[in-house]
């Protein structure tokens, strides 16, 4: 965790859980100086970027996968707790919507992230969340 909490604002902090960082990630920052499909992003490799998904904690990113005769599947981390419902026109559950709200670290940027992935979803982009218990990709629809 000690990696981490100096990036971080003191009241992100108590949202993290030692058992979450104890594989040891090495993760440093980079510049998202490109940009995909309208929002800010960092390439990693030939099938891999990073893309900005402000809102939900500062610096969350979407990972985004180029895969070979199909659309890409972004990963939408935790911008969205229940894609099925969120992003495909349903509401998810009271408790849910509640539980994003209070987590949420800027209204707007949360907003406008979750604009962007529904627009993703519309043109045929599939999505997938941490949280997602059955993905709904391409072909499964």
């Amino acid at each position: 965790m000690d990696l981490i909490i100096p990036a971080l604002r003191k009241d992100m902090v108590r949202r993290l859980h030692p058992v979450q960082w104890s594989h040891a990630p090495q993760w440093k920052p980079v510049t998202l100086s490109e940009t995909w499909r309208s929002r800010p992003s960092f390439r990693l490799n030939d099938s891999l970027s990073l893309v900005a998904l402000d809102g939900h904690i500062e610096g969350h990113c979407a990972v985004v996968i180029d895969r070979e005769n199909k659309p890409p599947l972004i990963h939408a981390g935790d911008a969205v707790m229940d894609v099925k419902t969120e992003l495909f026109g349903g509401r998810a559950p009271l408790g849910l919507r509640a539980f994003q709200h209070m987590t949420r670290t800027d209204a707007r940027a949360w907003r406008e992230s979750r604009a962007w992935l529904k627009e993703c979803v519309e043109d045929g982009i599939d999505v997938i969340c941490a949280h997602e218990p059955h993905p709904r990709l391409s072909g499964a629809r």
